[in-house]
């Protein structure tokens, strides 16, 4: 048994552990390639597609298309914020691990849930919000509880500048994230509505998706896809312009190129859709879809 789990032949052929590994791989590559800022924060799966593996490509009709997240919250870090970022965050798991004392058996329990947390953050699935937020909670209890003596006192106009720059900070995160949760609200709705051909509605909801923030790569891409598959009048004009709004924010989101492509082909601009096509093609040189298009415009 034990030679066996040490195989690791046998654990790539399992289809998380092999999605994972070539994810991981793409990570480190897109760290690589922008090590000083990375590629921004939350702008993984905008920048993702163009790590993409080839072993992944092959496999990409068993999975959805569109990867999120790395499942890693060490590699998101490195990719997304370069490695200032990660150095930060190995900083606060590290300081979390050094105040933790083992032979208190309180802070023992606490020492075997933060370890349970970086686990879960070391192979999460995508929606683990509240497991990646937790060091810094992890942290905040530390701070809060072992230095108790360290105190920052202001006073006079200090402290009211202090107060209203809190307060303005406060207020500023709550509306974003407000802003943000009200998109994503509206663009799952907006998915379902598409997988009905529900356009109307799909479409309303990508627009107040987008309206919340403007900045919301997936819905503004899903709103171009929307408007060329309703056949409304002026379709194929409005899912070029929301097309090209995604290219300035992803240039290679996706199946953008693919889609643009089609596009250009109803329209009867050949050179275009050419030059969309080959580009996904060079994304991608095992999707058939975008032979398909090349040789229809040919």
């Amino acid at each position: 048994p034990i030679s066996r789990a040490a195989d690791l032949e046998q654990w790539k052929k399992h289809e998380s552990v092999f999605f994972r590994i070539n994810v991981w791989q793409g990570a480190v590559k897109m760290a690589g390639d922008h090590p000083f800022a990375g590629v921004g924060p939350g702008a993984f799966a905008a920048a993702y597609p163009a790590y993409r593996s080839a072993e992944l490509m092959k496999w990409a009709s068993q999975h959805s298309y569109e990867v999120v997240y790395p499942e890693n919250i060490f590699l998101q870090a490195a990719a997304e914020t370069g490695f200032p970022g990660l150095l930060m965050l190995a900083f606060l798991v590290l300081f979390i691990i050094k105040h933790l004392k083992k032979e208190e058996r309180e802070e023992l329990d606490f020492y075997l849930g933060f370890l349970g947390v970086i686990a879960m953050n070391l192979f999460g699935v995508d929606l683990n919000y509240i497991s990646s937020a937790m060091p810094a909670v992890f942290f905040a209890a530390i701070v809060t509880s072992d230095y108790p003596s360290k105190k920052f006192v202001l006073k006079g106009k200090g402290r009211m500048i202090f107060a209203a720059a809190g307060a303005a900070l406060l207020a500023f995160i709550f509306v974003f994230q407000a802003r943000h949760l009200a998109s994503d609200v509206y663009l799952s709705r907006a998915v379902y509505f598409s997988k009905q051909a529900v356009w109307d509605e799909a479409i309303s909801d990508y627009e107040k998706s987008l309206k919340a923030n403007p900045e919301n790569v997936a819905a503004r891409y899903f709103l171009g896809s929307s408007w060329y598959d309703s056949k409304k009048e002026g379709h194929l004009a409005e899912s070029l312009k929301h097309f090209e709004e995604t290219e300035k924010r992803a240039p290679d989101y996706v199946l953008l190129h693919l889609k643009k492509g089609n596009v250009y082909a109803d329209l009867g601009d050949i050179e275009n859709a050419e030059k969309s096509f080959l580009r996904m093609i060079k994304l991608d040189p095992y999707l058939s879809a975008a032979y398909l298009g090349l040789a229809r415009a040919y």
